[in-house]
């Protein structure tokens, strides 16, 4: 869910970091780094070839995460409760003639679909943005389901693996459904989390992946020191001008 326009104000109306923002200090660049040099010999190897390479790494990238970005939304828009036809236009206002496309999508859609089917999660809250005055974040959730009378927090990641900050973000989630506020009151939802599914769709073919943690103890005390840590950095970033 994207951050709010108005950010994460409280009642006080002050606003503050998102988790993801907040969360991204703990980020290893090995992956983003091994991306650009595969990259780079994919590039060299289309103009040995003959073929028409991007002039610039991030050309293609916006084009290739499409597939995931799309099945995310189609997975929003199925628990939204929104129909079979409303799910697919998603798909032709993206790929309107890629057949490839509009298969890669729908396989990872339909892959989701069966494992959310098997599960028989109950979803009761979804996309509500939270702050936590107290410790200084704000936040949105995918969505709360509840499961075997428990309650559980599910997450959707459009991406090419799973890192470290994003099990800093979801554990700040789930502090945010039992203790944060919805913008601007002090309102909370008391909804307290007893497991975390991330549901991964990759970026350039669309294929879903599930895990599940029971507890993220540690990434909550991860999430923590980054939430000491931001305040700081940004200082610094001022002082190294």
């Amino acid at each position: 869910m994207a951050r709010p326009k108005a950010g994460y104000p409280d009642a006080a109306g002050h606003k503050w970091p998102g988790s993801s923002t907040v969360s991204k200090i703990v980020s290893d660049p090995g992956g983003l780094i091994q991306w650009a040099y595969s990259q780079g010999k994919e590039h060299e190897a289309m103009r040995n070839r003959g073929e028409d390479a991007p002039a610039h790494l991030y050309d293609q990238v916006e084009r290739a995460g499409e597939i995931g970005t799309t099945v995310h939304n189609m997975v929003e828009a199925h628990i939204n409760g929104d129909d079979r036809a409303t799910v697919a236009e998603l798909v032709n206002e993206t790929f309107l003639d890629d057949a490839d496309a509009h298969k890669k999508c729908f396989s990872g859609f339909n892959a989701f679909i069966e494992w959310f089917d098997m599960t028989g999660i109950e979803i009761i809250a979804q996309e509500i943005p939270l702050v936590n005055p107290i410790l200084g974040y704000g936040g949105t959730f995918d969505a709360v389901g509840q499961r075997k009378g428990k309650l559980e927090l599910l997450d959707w990641k459009t991406g090419a693996a799973i890192y470290p900050e994003m099990l800093c973000q979801i554990a700040s989630y789930g502090n945010l459904a039992e203790f944060g506020c919805e913008l601007g009151t002090e309102k909370t939802l008391g909804y307290h989390i007893e497991g975390y599914h991330l549901c991964r769709f990759s970026k350039e073919h669309g294929d879903f992946s599930h895990h599940y943690y029971p507890q993220l103890d540690d990434a909550w005390e991860a999430f923590k020191y980054c939430l000491r840590l931001y305040p700081l950095k940004r200082e610094l970033k001022k002082r190294a001008k």
